[in-house]
């Protein structure tokens, strides 16, 4: 027959073999939560790192079309000035041209007096023809630059509205963003 003795004993034993296995449950728990915790970490710096290069893909993107369109306008600008200097040169030959006109006319007016009517007509007609071909190359470069720009202005517009757009179904999305999407919300 087993002894009073005996059986506390084995009871003491039972207890400590249940504090060890409990204090044993714990530790392994608590490696556990270390790694979940660094796996969550890694986790959360690769998507920052993600997102990181996307948005410098993104803001690149952006810089090379800006780029771009400034050195368009740069070469109309500098084909403009070009054709402006242009302009004053042959208003200054068109102001030569009607000097020498005058002195001609004094000298044979009679003789001379309808050709260089026609003359100046004529240089007349080719200075407003390149101006008005002038003011339309720069109406259509207002109305491309308007467009750019509210191309531009749509193109931020969808962004901010894709960006800001709520989902309806949650169960439907990735579980990191829909953590994100609960996040935003509270």
């Amino acid at each position: 027959m087993v002894s009073f003795r005996e059986l506390f004993n084995e009871q003491q034993m039972y207890q400590a073999y249940l504090a060890q296995q409990r204090e044993e449950d714990k530790r392994q728990e608590r490696e556990m939560d270390l790694l979940r915790a660094e796996d969550a970490a890694k986790m959360w710096a690769k998507r920052a790192e993600k997102e990181r290069a996307l948005k410098l893909a993104r803001d690149r993107l952006l810089k090379e079309v800006m780029d771009t369109r400034k050195l368009q306008i740069e070469e109309k600008l500098r084909k403009n000035a070009k054709e402006q200097e242009d302009l004053l040169r042959d208003k200054e030959l068109l102001n030569a041209a009607i000097q020498e006109c005058q002195q001609l006319e004094q000298e044979t007016y009679t003789r001379r007096l309808q050709q260089s009517k026609h003359h100046r007509e004529e240089l007349r007609a080719q200075i407003d023809h390149r101006k008005e071909a002038r003011e339309m190359e720069k109406e259509e470069e207002r109305r491309e630059y308007a467009l750019a720009e509210e191309a531009e202005k749509l193109y931020h517009q969808k962004m901010a509205d894709i960006l800001s757009r709520p989902y309806m179904k949650l169960k439907f999305l990735h579980p990191l963003r829909r953590q994100l999407v609960i996040n935003s919300k509270s």
